[in-house]
């Protein structure tokens, strides 16, 4: 039995170029959805779609992510229904807001110099325009789900509140730390501005002097976060630190960096007009799988689909 859509349906939304017009193929394509090739090119590109470091608000999804890789035949299945979504979109009119995708890709490049962001890029068999056609792609995925099957599910106060004080654990505020960073873009630089930290160098000199990420402009100043809100390394390192100290050089896929913590929150319980949003969505999630397997049929069985010989081999 085919696993739902719902928990996949960003595995492989960044898929390299999939439900495209016809164009030249040396190989057959593996389907034909509405006049429309999936290649083995696409195929590939949806297996290392999620290689890439995103930003919080790039990785922003309306489902969860599936669990573990699926084989050649579901993923095609997958991509199969994926261009049905997006033939629907185009024909709802459904586009990004200006400016939004090119946010997304600043945050997902996180300050990363043009040289190592290329290289990342490449390290994936992707150019920069391949990766804005991801992010776009991902957008219009989210944004069809959104307006034909989630915005669709009514889900009433009662629900919200019953829900609220029947798990009340899960709504505390983790602790929040206001954090200043030095990003380099060399171990080389990062040392040199330890030495100087080190000699009573004030924190934000040093930002103004080695400071490369987007955070530069305000003094290296990263905000009020929590620890889920950063990559791993970063978060371990931060909110392993005593307010007011610095951390040793901690390397990510964006740099090198020195994190000082500035200030802390600690955790609080969140209100239930705060939660509200949250366990709508997460409500609306839980009670949407029937209308979305519906909403799927509706478009395979409007569809023209057919597959190529190719389409069942791993």
């Amino acid at each position: 039995m085919r696993r739902s859509l719902i928990p996949l349906v960003l595995d492989a939304a960044l898929a390299l170029t999939g439900c495209r017009k016809p164009a030249l193929l040396i190989l057959p394509p593996l389907a034909m959805v509405n006049g429309e090739p999936i290649t083995q090119q696409d195929l590939l590109g949806a297996r290392r779609a999620q290689a890439l470091p995103l930003s919080s608000s790039a990785q922003a999804a309306l489902v969860p992510e599936a669990d573990g890789a699926l084989d050649a035949a579901a993923l095609l299945d997958q991509l199969i229904d994926e261009c049905l979504m997006l033939q629907r979109a185009r024909a709802l009119q459904i586009e990004p807001p200006n400016g939004l995708i090119s946010q997304q890709e600043q945050e997902a490049r996180g300050g990363m110099d043009p040289a190592a962001w290329s290289a990342l890029l490449a390290s994936q068999g992707l150019t920069a325009k391949d990766f804005t056609a991801q992010l776009e792609r991902r957008w219009l995925l989210q944004a069809v789900a959104q307006s034909e099957v989630y915005d669709k599910v009514p889900v009433s106060d009662r629900e919200l509140r019953d829900y609220y004080w029947e798990n009340l654990g899960e709504f505390k505020r983790k602790e929040r730390r206001r954090l200043l960073m030095i990003s380099c873009t060399s171990l080389g630089e990062a040392q040199k501005a330890q030495q100087e930290l080190g000699l009573g160098e004030p924190f934000g000199a040093v930002v103004r002097r080695y400071g490369k990420g987007p955070e530069a402009a305000q003094g290296g100043d990263l905000g009020w976060v929590s620890a889920s809100e950063l990559p791993t390394g970063l978060a371990k390192a931060a909110f392993g630190l005593k307010i007011g100290r610095v951390s040793g050089i901690v390397h990510s896929a964006y740099g090198w960096h020195l994190i000082l913590a500035d200030e802390a929150r600690p955790p609080v319980n969140v209100s239930f007009e705060e939660a509200a949003a949250g366990i709508r969505q997460r409500l609306k999630r839980s009670k949407a799988q029937d209308p979305w397997q519906a909403w799927l049929f509706q478009l395979r069985k409007a569809a023209r689909i057919e597959r190529g010989p190719g389409a069942k081999k791993g």
